[in-house]
């Protein structure tokens, strides 16, 4: 499933640079706004007293700063879309293969992955609210030719080795679930790829939705599996996580997979222009 977000990502960025360029902007003429093709999109708002620094989303700031459910629901498509990075088949298969190797010795590796993955991810959505462009926009226009070459090719190849991955495991769980060849498996996994850029098609709204339906499922498999297999040790559990060691040289590249199934640089593009899917201005 994590494939499928690098072609979003990829439409995205395509959508950002076309409004970027009708927009004339160069390197020293950015705004701080973003949108997507709204009527507010590209305009910005006149700043609050005080709030110089503020975010201002287009049809949020009503003054009233009590919790609303419907605001915190407007916000949470974008995070259904970045977790399904965390909640990928390959993640599982990396998880699964740490634990019956080597038991709780390497939640420590998740568990710092994870934070470094959001540092980063956060470090993004920072560029793009401050630069009104998604990371791959400013590193086209930030960056010298050759560089910026070097970085793209880095970053396919890099996006292409945690692909691989999502698709053998999504093939392996559709030979064990419907008992499909794995050469078909692959191939309805690629497939799926036109789904979500189909649903894209019909708004982001309508991709989140879906998108945020599968975590509902997968999550409640998850628990339910969970309750029935019981909890492990506690003790355990909790020294895997707080005390760093590799068992042994094996250990080390099943540490590398956990790192690359957690932080994956299709995830850093994707939310950076998720980031713009919202009409805002900097205050």
């Amino acid at each position: 499933m994590s494939s499928n977000s690098g072609e979003i990502a990829r439409e995205l960025f395509a959508a950002g640079a076309e409004r970027s360029d009708g927009n004339g902007q160069s390197t020293g003429g950015r705004g701080p706004t973003g949108g997507t093709g709204d009527s507010t999109a590209g305009t910005k708002s006149a700043p609050k007293p005080g709030d110089h620094g503020s975010v201002h989303i287009h049809g949020m700031d009503d003054g009233d700063d009590t919790f609303s459910v419907r605001k915190f629901l407007a916000f949470c498509g974008p995070g259904f879309l970045m977790c399904i990075g965390y909640v990928d088949p390959g993640n599982f298969e990396s998880d699964l293969q740490a634990g019956v190797l080597y038991g709780y010795s390497l939640l420590w590796v998740l568990l710092w992955a994870t934070v470094a993955g959001l540092f980063v991810q956060a470090m993004c959505v920072r560029l793009a609210l401050a630069t009104g462009w998604h990371l791959a926009r400013v590193m086209r226009d930030e960056y010298p030719p050759r560089v910026r070459y070097l970085l793209w090719i880095a970053t396919e190849l890099a996006i292409v080795a945690s692909d691989i991955p999502e698709v053998i495991g999504t093939a392996l769980a559709l030979k064990l679930i419907f008992g499909l060849p794995t050469a078909w498996g692959v191939g309805v996994t690629s497939l799926s790829t036109l789904l979500f850029l189909g649903l894209q098609s019909f708004g982001i709204r309508k991709l989140e939705a879906f998108i945020g339906a599968l975590v509902a499922v997968m999550s409640i498999c998850f628990v339910a599996q969970m309750a029935l297999l019981g909890g492990g040790d506690g003790g355990d559990v909790l020294v895997g996580i707080i005390v760093p060691t590799i068992p042994n040289p094996n250990a080390l590249f099943i540490a590398i997979s956990l790192l690359g199934a957690v932080v994956m640089p299709h995830n850093l593009f994707l939310h950076s222009a998720l980031v713009l899917s919202r009409t805002f201005s900097l205050g």
